[in-house]
């Protein structure tokens, strides 16, 4: 017997109808999703197959750094798990792809976000950017009052946003009711977005069915019949995900209008903070897709500059507020690893300093009044810590932060934590070819001991953010595994 999910007969009326909301979109393809999950159980019992055609679109390299015990059973691939956390620009491209799509085609992508739902109350620009596009009625307090906010005012926050799950489909629900058991890579189709290699386990099962790539990082050569297959280094994805669907709506036969003001606005939202609000001094932060992408959401929102400063100055603050979470929040918040030949390295970036870091674990940890050099260890420990849970040869913190709330001056620090020989080896290698690059200042360190070692740099160059970062990392390890 083959066994099939519910015919798709009422999406296609609501295109009939009227062009359909986000909120629309989202609510059918949570339904969608839904049935799969349902059938699965079905199936469970029967070994059955699913046989109808599935469309996945998925964020920051969720297709590629995940395995699940499913797949592992149903595909005999070892099974990994790594929590690496989705940002705006990740999710809202997915979501935005798929929306687009759905809105020229009738095609109903699933969008895949890379987060555990546990961590979704972590990311509260998520509130801000999924309020001001109409998706959910909850309007946050202002920005300004973050830092005033009492306990109780703070736990509605972590509620609301922990309840955006239901609007996207998670890594928790890819894990559960044997979904990889049940779905055949054979009737799939996958685009990724904000990344264009599918690896490991998943990857390897899932990567011939990779039939589209919207990416601005670096081109890793897969997928190379993919279509669309536009990657372009600029400062936000979504910027290119604008530019695909804006150019072939204007080449098209649609006589409706591609944009409407709530779904431009949710466009805005990551292009914005992936460029500081049109002001980052990298040049590859903010490039002529981020203008022209920027260009188009302003026209059809009719927003002007004082708007947009004002709306990237709320997502830029919920963004950074970090006070009430602690140490492993803070490293799993914006958590990414990257791996060289089975050796991984996880990055973890945090909006403020290392030394602030330091002391505010130094506050959850009644360990105020200590000398810097014992604040640095601890936190040190801590971050080993995360390390090993996740096997890491190297956990890497990079604090990026403006210095004072007028958001002119920007800095970063940098804290490598080894965990092991080859981590310890890498990061000697790391110091000796890239702190000239990398304009690495203000050394701090205990490598010698018998305990935890680290080393913290404050890093003067403006270009060092995570992704050239990352590539020096996987170079210096290279060299070390060589060795």
């Amino acid at each position: 017997m083959i066994s099939r999910l519910p015919r798709l007969g009422s999406y296609s009326s609501v295109m009939s109808n009227s062009r359909p909301s986000l909120n629309t979109y989202l609510a059918l393809a949570k339904d969608r999703w839904q049935n799969i999950q349902n059938a699965a159980r079905v199936a469970s019992t029967t070994n059955e197959k699913n046989h109808e055609h599935i469309y996945f679109v998925t964020g920051n390299e969720s297709a590629g750094k995940f395995c699940f015990a499913g797949l592992a059973r149903a595909y005999s691939v070892a099974s990994t798990y790594t929590s690496s956390l989705t940002d705006l620009d990740s999710l809202t491209s997915a979501i935005l792809y798929g929306y687009l799509e759905y809105i020229h085609t009738s095609t109903l992508y699933i969008p895949i976000a890379n987060i555990p739902r546990e961590d979704i109350k972590l990311r509260l620009e998520l509130l801000v950017a999924f309020h001001a596009a109409g998706i959910i009625p909850y309007k946050p307090p202002p920005g300004e009052r973050l830092a005033t906010l009492t306990d109780a005012e703070l736990e509605p926050l972590q509620s609301h946003a922990a309840t955006l799950s239901q609007y996207f489909t998670s890594l928790d629900d890819l894990l559960e009711n044997g979904i990889f058991d049940y779905v055949q890579p054979s009737n799939t189709t996958w685009v990724l977005v904000d990344h264009n290699a599918s690896q490991l386990d998943l990857g390897r099962v899932f990567a011939g069915r990779v039939k589209g790539i919207i990416d601005h990082h670096r081109d890793e050569g897969f997928s190379p019949d993919a279509k669309p297959r536009i990657i372009h280094t600029c400062g936000s994805c979504m910027s290119l995900v604008v530019h695909r669907f804006d150019k072939k709506f204007k080449n098209g036969k649609w006589n409706g209008r591609l944009w409407d003001e709530k779904s431009a606005t949710f466009a805005m939202g990551a292009i914005l903070i992936d460029t500081r609000n049109m002001k980052a001094s990298d040049p590859a932060k903010l490039t002529k897709w981020d203008r022209n992408a920027m260009e188009v959401l302003m026209k059809e929102n009719g927003w002007d500059v004082d708007r947009r400063d004002a709306f990237y100055n709320e997502l830029a603050s919920y963004k950074g507020y970090i006070d009430a979470l602690s140490v492993d929040e803070l490293l799993r918040k914006d958590y990414k690893p990257v791996d060289e030949q089975n050796h991984r390295i996880g990055t973890s970036v945090v909006q403020q300093s290392v030394d602030w870091l330091s002391r505010h674990h130094a506050r959850l940890s009644s360990l105020e009044n200590q000398e810097e050099e014992v604040l640095l260890s601890k936190l040190a420990e801590q971050c080993l810590h995360f390390a090993r849970v996740r096997a890491l040869e190297l956990e890497v913190v990079m604090g990026d932060y403006y210095v004072d709330e007028t958001r002119k001056e920007f800095k970063r620090t940098m804290m490598l934590v080894p965990n092991g020989d080859i981590g310890r080896r890498a990061v000697d290698l790391f110091e000796e070819l890239f702190t000239d690059k990398l304009e690495l200042r203000n050394k701090r360190s205990d490598m010698d001991s018998a305990g935890v070692n680290y080393v913290v740099w404050d890093t003067k160059s403006q270009g060092a953010g995570r992704k050239v970062t990352k590539d020096l990392l996987v170079t210096a390890m290279r060299k070390a595994l060589e060795e």
